[in-house]
């Protein structure tokens, strides 16, 4: 019998299970939903149809928002100024041509759920995630 997947809309920010860390909670890591609306890929390279995977239940895919909508979170929850910082981070990531989207999407959620707006601290975790989906691709247990 064949596992019921899950489905999003094309292009939603979603987080996955993705493993478990070292204490035994549960390990969660950003993904894409793809154009099929029931696969994800926690990469982006030109070439994404060999790189996505089916969205099965057992991964508990939840889907975050994106970061507008993150942006108004802040301004509705935290005030004007914790807004501020998180609209010149935003900015400063999109001046960025070596920053992929997911990198992006991965720094800029860092920074939401920590309220920590260093640009050097969200992009290291960024990249850092970004890197440990590429590792958990080739095989590797980041």
């Amino acid at each position: 019998m064949q596992n019921p997947i899950v489905t999003f809309e094309t292009g939603d920010i979603i987080e996955i299970d993705a493993g478990v860390w070292p204490d035994g909670t549960i390990r969660r890591r950003l993904a894409m939903v793809s154009d099929t609306d029931h696969r994800h890929f926690m990469i982006l390279t030109n070439d994404q149809t060999e790189k996505t995977y089916p969205l099965l239940p057992s991964l508990n895919p939840e889907k975050i928002g994106n970061p507008s909508g993150w942006a108004f979170v802040l301004l509705q929850d935290y005030g004007e100024e914790t807004y501020r910082q998180y609209s010149r981070l935003q900015e400063l990531f999109l001046e960025l041509p070596e920053i992929d989207s997911m990198t992006y999407y991965r720094a800029l959620y860092w920074a939401k759920q920590n309220l920590n707006f260093d640009p050097a601290l969200a992009l290291q975790y960024g990249q850092e995630e970004t890197k440990a989906a590429w590792h958990a691709r080739l095989g590797f247990i980041p």
